[in-house]
């Protein structure tokens, strides 16, 4: 025979194994509750992604800025603000390291110019040098030429004073057939030929040869 169940209070529970059916219907009755629950909850989250799949009401809109507001924006990172004076010293430097490259091509150009000039001027002294040497040798000659046509002709008025015999010793003992008709060309013709006149005829026809060229 079953026993009853004393509980905390005191009083008397009938003992479960009494009543199965009772607990059978418990049972079906939790179940049927439970599948109630779950089915609901399906249809509810089936009946938002409907109406955010199609758009009713404005819902997908909504939902969207509600996540977009909910999502934490990214950190924007800060743009450094740049320095005016930094700036203007790098433009600053720039140009000087621009004008001293210039001045340095300047420089250098100008120098190769000196060098230049300064070659040419050395040529051109040494061309100077040279025409100036020239000319004094040419100076020189003509000095000589002088002198010496100054010789020949104190030389012919000489032998144009004496007597014709003596002076045609005095010319047919000289050097060169050249010289001896270099003198008797600078004496007058009549004196010249008396002078001729006393030589051997053997020299005065050379003298005379010479004479004519």
């Amino acid at each position: 025979m079953p026993e009853n169940i004393r509980t905390t209070s005191g009083a008397v529970k009938p003992d479960a194994k009494k009543n199965p059916q009772t607990i059978q219907a418990k049972k079906r009755k939790s179940i049927s509750f439970a599948a109630v629950f779950s089915i609901l909850l399906i249809l509810l989250i089936a009946g938002a992604g409907a109406a955010v799949y199609f758009d009713l009401g404005g819902l997908k809109g909504a939902v969207v800025c509600a996540l977009q507001t909910e999502s934490p924006e990214p950190e924007e990172t800060p743009v450094p603000t740049p320095d005016p004076q930094a700036a203007a010293l790098s433009k600053l430097k720039k140009s000087l390291l621009d004008k001293e490259q210039a001045l340095y091509l300047k420089e250098k150009d100008l120098k190769a110019k000196e060098e230049e000039l300064g070659a040419k001027e050395e040529q051109i002294a040494r061309r100077e040098a040279a025409v100036a040497e020239a000319e004094s040798a040419k100076s020189a000659a003509e000095n000589a030429a002088a002198q010496a046509q100054a010789a020949l002709i104190a030389s012919a008025k000489i032998y144009e004073q004496m007597d014709p015999a003596k002076a045609a010793a005095a010319i047919s003992g000289l050097k060169s057939v050249q010289q001896m008709a270099d003198i008797l060309t600078r004496m007058a013709s009549d004196k010249a030929a008396k002078i001729m006149e006393q030589m051997k005829s053997t020299l005065a026809t050379k003298i005379l040869s010479q004479m004519v060229k």
